[in-house]
């Protein structure tokens, strides 16, 4: 395996522990069990770090390459971008331990399962990021985040305006206001990898 490859494959793990860790998530909220929050939050936490440790690797060893396919920092940027993912992730677990919600409301699983397929969509463009030349590609998976990032704009709106109609209680409907912004933060930063990947893309090709 060359550098280039070498390099691209350590950003397609980053974003496949990404999509590990949407699926760890889902999978608690699926058979949700408060009680068990701060358990699966340690798995994430473990996934995160280990996250963290991939996007440094290729951070030396962009360093260390003398010639790469994309421009160093272009790629560094790529990582330092795609590696706050897992940390969002991580956030949306921690607003349950904080939180303390005992029973979930019914657009969780919808913005939960939406984020699963935003990483997903994240990791369909890292694999494609190692070949500019396949420009088609790479913009239909951008395009295809976006519409993503639409989607959980539409989901979210649904969800608070819900929120705000069923309960009077103010603490309660900050509760859930911070856990749906949370699940919206990681759409975000999944549109945010799409934005700079677009710019790297047309800049390097």
């Amino acid at each position: 395996m060359n550098k280039g490859d070498a390099l691209f494959g350590n950003l397609i793990e980053i974003a496949s522990i990404t999509c590990d860790m949407a699926r760890e998530l889902n999978g608690f909220l699926q058979q949700y069990h408060a009680p068990a929050a701060e358990n699966y939050l340690l798995r994430l936490h473990g996934q995160a770090r280990e996250a963290n440790a991939k996007r440094q690797a290729l951070t030396e060893a962009a360093a260390r390459a003398f010639v790469t396919p994309v421009d160093r920092g272009d790629l560094i940027r790529v990582s330092q971008c795609l590696g706050r993912i897992p940390g969002a992730s991580h956030d949306v677990l921690a607003q349950f331990c904080v939180t303390r919600i005992q029973q979930l409301r019914p657009d969780t699983l919808r913005l939960s399962e939406l984020m699963i397929r935003c990483c997903d969509a994240v990791r369909k463009l890292t694999e494609s990021f190692g070949d500019l030349k396949r420009y088609g590609v790479i913009a239909d998976c951008i395009a295809g985040i976006r519409r993503l990032a639409e989607e959980g704009d539409r989901i979210h709106m649904h969800a608070m305006k819900a929120l705000y109609t069923v309960y009077d209680d103010l603490l309660e409907v900050a509760r859930w206001r911070d856990v749906f912004g949370a699940f919206m933060n990681v759409c975000n930063r999944c549109n945010n990898v799409a934005d700079l990947a677009e710019a790297v893309t047309v800049d390097n090709g």
